[in-house]
């Protein structure tokens, strides 16, 4: 009994102690409402604006029949409404002001409270919806813009199309944003609503009509270059559009209006050459009043000047095209044509020069230039539409060079469309130097000197002498000249008639041939020296002689020879016996050889086979003009007439006046000379000094192996 009293007591204090505290809550919000159980009390989920005012939600809890809504914008809660429901809308707040919410649950009949309540509530500030200042159509979308509202701390945008709800399309603390998805040619309305930091809550209500605008997107240009009617500028169709603007600027200075059109491309024929532009379009409205579009950077070109073609010519690679250079030209292309035919590019170039390696020769072709950007991408320039015609000719090819009485006579063949042809010459590894131009196919050089080494290369060149039609053979055609040798005098002698003539550079050797009147010329003689005697001229009868230059070895002619050549009558008999022949013959039988020994300057007794030949060849001249020379050993004058190439094997068939030199078996040193006096059949016969120390005759088999060689001197006569 006592517990329960004890419990009941304590029961009834609890009780007692609480209609202070309920009689003070009802004083402040509402007297009529007492509290008399207790649910649980309602937890707030949101406050927010919207445009129908503060809008509270809460949880329901369980058994609760109405909900008090409480709000307190000092220190002191006040009732706002009852409701069934878990949210109330407030229409009562003011903007600009910050409100604290919360809610209690109350009765049926709203005379007691039968919860607690949430003492901190839900705060907000309630700000006045943002003000659309500004809607345009920027590059990158839609930019709008809003009057700050005080009290904001972050912004919502948002957006919809025709038929379709809100959507919000972006946050931010600025006071302006740019919608960067919108598509051209929509229309969009826009809106915008106040948040808080963390975006979770909104804190204004938003302007439900929005601004409407059509998103036009900024035209791109797509290029930009120079024609022969002006600068073209280029860009893409914007759908929605109505007309197009187009804006120029120069350097740094600002877009001015250039034309309005409904094309998406402009010429413009009034681009200054050497200036550099930047060209630009917007979209405009079909009344041309507004640009409803933004506009792009812009494109730059340096509109510049025609180049002009100042001269075409065939060189051995090509087709080459020069130009003059224009002042800004980063490169340029090279544009060629047959007939009427259409451009075709050939080649870029940052000179002002080209080959056309690919021109067929013989076909005219039509030429024209362009500048275009360093990338090669964009004209920056016209191009001459009639261009420079040009025909590319086949090189000539020199088919004959040969030496003349005169000078060096070159030949080539006949070049299709050739109008002249210029001729070239080059010393040794010299530089081609031009000599003519001419109609003809030959040329005679009578400025080429005797002794020179030449080369020749003839090109195709046009009628005015002013454009080479053809290449050239780099390497020519050469030949070592050697001039005809000019007679200086033919005298009839009692030894014979004598031929005489100018030492030519360059001759190794000359041949002499002399004819009858009406007949044909016939080679009389060889001779390394500049003059020679006619033995065999018939007395009484008239020659005409000539003399041309050969090659050491005599089987070449290296210069022309006068066709008219000198006469003379002989008044000799022709020599029938070799004159050196003659001189050993009145010394056979001598012996001792003291009077050859001494004459050769020795003074004393030595082996003189060779020396008697020399002295024989001192009775005629032929030592004193150097054709025999003087060596006490056989071995030297071998040497000698090895070096003047006057030596022949022993299998040569030996002449009367030849010298044959003998050694012992397997031995190549000449140890005896004699000289021949004939050969007959197979024997060669000869008169040798010293042998046995006797002058003597002698004969030998033409294989005898002692046999080792025979000279060939130049007598200068036949």
């Amino acid at each position: 009994m006592r517990k329960r009293f004890v419990s009941i007591l304590l029961s009834v204090i609890i009780a007692l102690s609480m209609i202070p505290l309920f009689t003070v809550f009802a004083a402040d919000y509402n007297a009529e409402a007492k509290s008399v159980s207790h649910l649980s009390t309602p937890v707030l989920s949101s406050a927010y604006v919207n445009n129908a005012g503060t809008v509270i939600k809460w949880n329901k809890v369980k058994g609760a029949a109405k909900y008090r809504v409480f709000y307190k914008a000092g220190n002191s809660w006040k009732r706002i409404a009852d409701t069934s429901s878990t949210s109330y809308t407030w229409s009562g707040a003011k903007t600009g002001t910050k409100y604290t919410f919360t809610v209690r649950c109350v009765s049926g009949d709203g005379r007691t409270y039968v919860s607690g309540f949430d003492s901190a509530g839900k705060t907000i500030a309630c700000l006045p919806a943002p003000k659309v200042s500004s809607i345009s159509n920027t590059t990158s979308g839609v930019q709008i813009k809003w009057s700050k509202v005080s009290g904001a701390e972050k912004y919502r945008v948002f957006r919809k199309t025709a038929g379709k709800n809100w959507s919000a399309v972006g946050t931010t603390t600025s006071t302006g944003f740019t919608d960067k998805t919108v598509k051209s040619g929509t229309a969009y309305s826009y809106t915008v609503r106040c948040i808080n930091s963390n975006g979770k809550i909104y804190t204004s209500g938003f302007d439900a009509a929005g601004k409407k605008i059509t998103f036009l997107a900024a035209p791109v240009t797509s290029s930009v270059y120079v024609n022969n009617a002006g600068a073209v500028i280029k860009w893409n169709k914007v759908n929605g559009a109505a007309n197009y603007r187009v804006f120029y600027k120069t350097g740094n200075g600002s877009y001015v209006k250039l034309t309005d059109t409904t094309s998406t491309s402009y010429t413009w024929s009034g681009a200054k050459a050497g200036t550099k532009y930047t060209f630009t379009v917007r979209c405009l409205s079909s009344d041309g009043k507004n640009c409803t579009s933004a506009y792009n950077q812009g494109k730059e070109i340096t509109v510049l000047s025609m180049p002009g073609i100042s001269s075409i010519r065939a060189v051995n690679s090509g087709t080459q095209i020069n130009w003059t250079k224009v002042a800004g030209a980063e490169k340029y292309k090279v544009f060629r044509k047959t007939g009427n035919g259409a451009w075709s590019i050939i080649g870029t170039t940052a000179s002002t020069s080209f080959t056309d390696t690919n021109a067929a020769k013989g076909t005219e072709y039509v030429y024209t230039v362009r500048c275009v950007s360093k990338d090669g991408k964009i004209y920056t320039s016209g191009y001459s539409e009639t261009g420079m015609k040009f025909t590319a000719l086949a090189t000539p090819k020199i088919s004959s060079l040969s030496a003349a009485s005169n000078g060096v006579k070159i030949g080539w063949n006949t070049v299709a469309k050739a109008e002249k042809y210029e001729v070239f010459r080059k010393t040794g590894s010299g530089s081609w130097v031009a000599l003519t131009t001419t109609n003809a196919i030959s040329f005679l050089d009578t400025t080429a000197k005797s002794g020179n080494k030449y080369s020749y290369t003839v090109r195709c060149i046009s009628a005015d002498c002013r454009i080479y039609t053809s290449g050239y053979d780099t390497a020519g055609k050469s030949i070592s000249f050697v001039a005809a040798p000019k007679l200086s005098s033919v005298s009839a002698t009692s030894a014979g008639i004598q031929i005489s003539w100018g030492k030519v550079s360059g001759a190794e050797k000359y041949r002499v041939f002399r004819k009858t009147p009406n007949g044909n010329w016939t080679t009389i003689g060889n001779t390394a020296y500049t003059n020679f005697t006619d033995i065999q001229a018939k007395k009484g009868t008239t020659y005409t002689y000539t003399v041309r230059c050969i090659n050491n070895s005599g089987n070449s002619y290296t210069s022309a020879y006068d066709t008219v050549g000198k006469s003379a009558t002989s008044v000799s008999s022709p020599v029938t016996k070799n004159d050196m022949v003659r001189v050993a013959e009145k010394q056979l039988g001598y012996s001792g050889g003291q009077k050859i020994w001494k004459w050769a300057g020795y003074n004393r007794r030595v082996p003189w086979c060779n020396l008697f030949i020399t002295w024989c060849a001192n009775e005629l001249g032929y030592y004193q003009s150097g054709r025999i020379p003087l060596y006490q050993a056989p071995k030297d004058s071998a040497s000698w007439f090895k070096k003047k190439g006057l030596f022949k094997s022993k299998n040569y068939i030996p002449q009367a006046g030849d010298l044959v030199f003998f050694a012992l078996y397997g031995e190549t040193t000449p140890y005896h000379v004699g000289l021949v006096e004939k050969y007959e059949n197979g024997t060669v016969y000869t008169i040798e000094g010293n042998s046995d120390d006797v002058v003597k005759r002698r004969s030998y088999p033409h294989d005898n192996y002692r046999i080792y060689g025979y000279a060939t001197p130049d007598y200068g006569h036949n």
